[in-house]
């Protein structure tokens, strides 16, 4: 038995395999059960019926062929074996000299047996080429089924592939559907709005219609009550005017310490490095930084004649813009001194519930906290006082953010809404609505003042105008949810971190993605920030990873870790020092952890050990124990450089000196 024929009996491979194997006939195999058959047969079993008939025929024709060559190769042997037997009578009748009679008659018998069997020679030899050519007839049919078998497997790969053709395609339309769905329900809620808007008007103007009604009614007496207002008005200005003239004072005494303590901290950091004084600390910008304290003290004074009694006390309404402006002209000839806070000054109880966002205006004259109790608070940073609040919001406010020139106030949160204040008169200018879930952050644009972007749990990004309040773009992305923003590039581009732990740099102008580093953080990214100079950019993840980011070349600069080193939830946010040498962020465990970024390895912790905190506000200053370890939410350098602010889970706002 040949290798082959071996093969086949242990793996059946073809008809006639299974046949010898004991399946039947070539009819029984082809038409055995679907079961037996398998998927691929059945698919193609009709085409293949003709070369299957074909192929039984011609397997019986050689199984024929084959038993008649045995019958010849039987009668063969038969022949040999009468051959041997003539032969030897033929030798025993010459032995014992028979009669010759007999002789002939053998030799002629063995005569006719030589020829019968040249004959059946013969027929074997065609047997035996009939069976070679047989053999290739079925080599022929064995190639064909095998080519046909090939065509099957790539048929197989197709449907394969126009299956997978089908489940993207089916994936794509479900994020369209889902993507429609998203804007129909942005679009009902903008219905919703609307309608609440227009039922909101008509309730004001019948009580406008009701309010002319009564002053027409009470017109008789108001004359004297207009005698009675200018009378208190008279009063009230007078009080206020005291009040000014008191506060000023005060701040200017707090002007001369800060330059006093300036200048101490000069005079110090000369004696300690006399050959060469740390970046930004030279004698020459040290004076012109006195000299701006010395000139905002003065304008301080100068206004106290066009002081504003309101929302923010003594301040003037263009002192604020004044700031900013003196700020952005000096800028970037000045470079500010960053003094590294060492305690905590004060520690004040702001928010009822907790405090989520801090943050500076560009001059770092005046922060903003913003918190769980649905107030935005506005602090004088060198003095820890609260100047002003500023209430409109219906829930939680996760962030807030100054404009460019420091004279407005965007804050958002989990009403789904933001809003836009004036600072000169605490009212609420614009509320910006579109978001279909709550707002997870904000920035404003520091190039431009009326451009503003937030991002949303609906997993939008949207770009307003607060000029009009209406959004002018739209960035989605339904598979993600942006966590953190903020502008980059001087306001042409937004820089967004994703709870999949990607970092993405979206254009502005066109709304596409130019560039990202995926798996930036193991986790979801927390807070995203960056640095006054705009060359690097802090992030921050639940993994408990700081990471620098340079902004040439959008690659990791730095990363820092530290023992002990916790992030409390998705809401904690960190920062960069003006000068972007040094990265600040809060722990869960109430600390403050300090990096140098050039030399992240031995970062600097400080605890608030603070036992008291004060609470103030218009009608109560009292003192309560603050329990020390809570999770520290958000922290703000100034652009001055000093001071630091941070605030906690509690609610707590404090405030670090250097």
């Amino acid at each position: 038995m040949s290798q082959r024929t071996q093969q086949s009996e242990r793996h059946p491979r073809y008809p006639h395999d299974f046949i010898a194997a004991g399946f039947g006939s070539a009819a029984q195999f082809w038409h055995r059960p679907a079961a037996a058959a398998g998927p691929l047969i059945l698919v193609q079993q009709a085409c293949f019926h003709g070369i299957v008939a074909d192929y039984a025929a011609l397997f019986q024709k050689q199984q024929a062929s084959k038993e008649e060559a045995c019958e010849s190769l039987k009668e063969c042997s038969k022949l040999h074996f009468r051959l041997a037997a003539l032969q030897g009578e033929v030798k025993a009748a010459k032995e014992a000299k028979a009669l010759t009679s007999q002789i002939v008659t053998l030799e002629e018998r063995i005569k006719q047996q030589n020829t019968e069997l040249a004959a059946c020679y013969k027929e074997r030899a065609c047997i035996a080429e009939q069976l070679v050519k047989s053999n290739m007839q079925l080599q022929d049919m064995r190639d064909i089924n095998e080519a046909q078998v090939q065509e099957l497997a790539a048929d197989r790969e197709r449907m394969q592939a126009l299956q997978a053709k089908r489940r993207e395609l089916s994936h794509q339309l479900d994020e369209a559907r889902l993507a429609t769905h998203t804007q129909a329900e942005e679009l009902e809620t903008r219905l919703k709005e609307k309608n609440a808007a227009m039922t909101k008007m008509q309730r004001a103007e019948s009580i406008t219609a009701q309010l002319m009604e009564r002053l027409e009614k009470d017109q008789a007496g108001q004359v004297e009550r207009m005698n009675q207002a200018i009378q208190m008005s008279e009063e009230m200005v007078q009080a206020a005017s005291c009040k000014a003239q008191a506060i000023i004072s005060q701040a200017q005494t707090e002007g001369d310490r800060c330059i006093a303590r300036a200048q101490e901290e000069a005079i110090l950091a000369a004696a300690a490095v006399p050959s060469s004084p740390p970046e930004g600390a030279s004698p020459g910008r040290l004076s012109r930084r006195l000299s701006s304290l010395k000139a905002q003290l003065k304008r301080r004074s100068s206004s106290s004649a066009n002081t504003i009694p309101g929302l923010f006390g003594p301040i003037s309404s263009q002192e604020t813009v004044g700031l900013e402006a003196d700020h952005d002209c000096s800028s970037d000839l000045v470079q500010p001194y960053v003094s590294m806070p060492t305690m905590p000054a004060r520690s004040t109880s702001a928010h009822c519930g907790g405090c989520f966002g801090l943050a500076f205006t560009r001059s770092g004259s005046r922060v903003v906290s913003c918190g769980a109790d649905k107030v935005c608070r506005i602090w004088e940073p060198l003095t820890a006082q609260q100047v002003g609040e500023l209430r409109g919001s219906m829930d939680t406010v996760f962030d807030a953010s100054f404009t460019a020139d420091g004279s407005k106030l965007l804050a958002g949160g989990a009403d789904r809404a933001l809003r836009l204040w004036d600072l000169s008169t605490g009212r609420v200018l614009h509320t910006l609505t579109g978001h279909a879930q709550k707002v997870l952050s904000l920035d404003c644009n520091p190039a431009e003042t009326n451009r503003a972007a937030s991002s949303s749990a609906d997993r939008s990004l949207k770009l307003w105008d607060l000029h009009s309040g209406r959004c002018v773009r739209d960035f989605v992305d339904v598979l993600k949810t942006c966590n953190s923003l903020c502008f980059a590039s001087e306001g042409q581009e937004l820089m967004a971190g994703y709870f999949d732990g990607n970092l993405r740099l979206w254009d502005t102008r066109s709304g596409r993605v130019t560039r990202e580093v995926m798996d930036l953080h193991q986790r979801e990214i927390c807070s995203v920030s960056m640095g006054s100079k705009g060359r690097s950019a802090l992030t921050c993840g639940r993994d408990n990873e700081l990471k620098v980011i340079d902004m040439r070349t959008f690659e990791v600069r730095a990363s820092m870790r530290a023992p002990g080193f916790g992030i409390e939830s998705v809401w904690s946010s960190v920062a960069l020092s003006p000068d972007e040498r040094y990265a600040i962020a809060g722990s869960s465990s109430g600390s403050i952890y300090i990096w140098e970024v050039d030399s992240p390895s031995n970062p600097t912790e400080l605890q608030n050990d603070l036992r008291k905190v004060t609470v103030e506000n218009s009608m109560l200053t009292s003192e309560l124990r603050h329990s020390p370890g809570q999770a520290v939410q958000a922290v703000a350098w100034s652009p001055q450089g000093s001071p630091v602010v941070s605030c906690n889970r509690q609610g707590i706002v404090t405030f670090w000196k250097s």
